[in-house]
């Protein structure tokens, strides 16, 4: 199995709300994305100093899969049966924004870890 990472790069247009689509993206996206056959872990990050007009978080998706063109494919699915049961962010947020600044995937050539024993 290949592992890979789904790096996600965003803001939430209106600041003001931001403590709500933290709410959304904690209990309702990010156990909908672990649904999805591959997916490891499913994390979120703050950037340090977010600079202007770049995105201020970093959504960070840990895949293994052999074929991540078929587990990619199967994730729009799930996304489209999330935006089916009204749980997608412009349908949850009407009139705000969550702005995706960069979205890649990435296949692991090399790791290394320390020892944690």
């Amino acid at each position: 199995m290949e592992k890979w990472i789904n790096m996600v790069e965003m803001f939430v247009t209106d600041p003001s709300r931001e403590k709500e689509v933290d709410e959304w993206f904690q209990n309702i996206h990010m156990p909908d994305v672990m649904k999805t056959p591959g997916y490891l872990s499913a994390k979120r990050y703050v950037m340090k100093e977010p600079k202007h007009g770049r995105g201020k978080y970093v959504a960070i998706y840990e895949i293994e899969t052999d074929d991540i063109d078929k587990t990619l494919a199967i994730r729009e699915q799930y996304i489209a049966k999330e935006r089916e049961l009204g749980r997608t962010p412009d349908q949850l947020f009407p009139g705000l924004f969550l702005r995706i600044w960069q979205w890649v995937v990435c296949k692991q050539v090399q790791a290394l870890s320390k020892d944690k024993g």
